[in-house]
């Protein structure tokens, strides 16, 4: 998958992702799930920056499956949100380390709403929702910095 998307326009291989996106919804086992994300994560890697029309898209269908209850899918979830904040990072193009990097409004967002999904579970009673939830956000930090994306989350 990621050699049919090398050096295309990313919007000649949207409809790939978009079927891989609607594809992993519809998979009835935890392996069947987790293969379209793992060929989205692929694709995301070799689009890079030129994919930023998707990032937001999957952004927000993850947050709604952030406390998916299998591990594996919890566990690719966050490899794709890592990559999606370790390509939407820019460096900020003022001079001076004091100033800020640019992130993409679309990633303040998501990180502002699973912020507050974070507090709501929390406060509730929901202990299998809040330790998938906390599982998923613990993997997605780890492999960021793994990875060398620590700069987008910083």
């Amino acid at each position: 998958v990621r050699f049919g998307v090398y050096n295309l326009d990313p919007k000649r291989v949207s409809w790939v992702i978009e079927k891989m996106i609607a594809g992993w919804h519809e998979a009835s086992t935890a392996s069947m799930q987790a293969k379209p994300l793992f060929y989205i994560k692929a694709v995301l890697s070799e689009l890079t920056w030129r994919g930023d029309f998707l990032h937001e898209k999957l952004l927000a269908d993850f947050s709604k499956s952030l406390a998916h209850p299998y591990k594996q899918i919890r566990q690719q979830i966050g490899e794709v949100i890592s990559l999606i904040i370790g390509v939407a990072w820019h460096p900020s193009e003022k001079p001076g380390l004091a100033s800020p990097p640019v992130v993409p409004t679309y990633v303040k967002g998501f990180v502002h709403d699973l912020a507050s999904v974070l507090k709501k579970t929390a406060q509730e009673d929901k202990k299998e929702e809040t330790t998938h939830l906390h599982d998923t956000v613990l993997h997605t930090i780890i492999h960021t910095f793994v990875q060398g994306y620590s700069q987008g989350i910083v």
